[in-house]
């Protein structure tokens, strides 16, 4: 799928500017190619986690997308859901987001 809303970094564009400029030249720097030997994207068994994703990347998301979402928040997470990510990687738009992840977690 190609970034939300914007040109991927790979793309050679004429006067891009700010923020574009430093996504574009962080991407030259790169001098390593990793190849996926197994496919990472949904399977297609995840169809409404695909068309969710797409509508999330067209900025057009129902409330069919958000009622999906929600049914994953962390605290309606059964015990066996829970350990499911005990090992995996969270990221955070905050300090307070993350220690309430850490609190229903603990």
């Amino acid at each position: 799928m190609p970034p939300v809303c914007d040109i991927p970094l790979y793309s050679s564009r004429e006067g891009v500017t700010g923020i574009e400029l430093v996504g574009l030249n962080s991407y030259a720097t790169l001098d390593r190619i990793i190849y996926l030997k197994q496919p990472m994207r949904q399977l297609d068994s995840e169809d409404r986690f695909r068309a969710l994703l797409e509508n999330v990347r067209l900025g057009q998301m129902t409330q069919v997308d958000v009622d999906l979402l929600n049914t994953r928040e962390i605290s309606r997470l059964n015990d066996n859901e829970m350990r499911e990510f005990t090992n995996a990687i969270m990221v955070f738009a905050d300090r307070g987001s993350k220690d309430a992840c850490d609190m229903l977690v603990n």
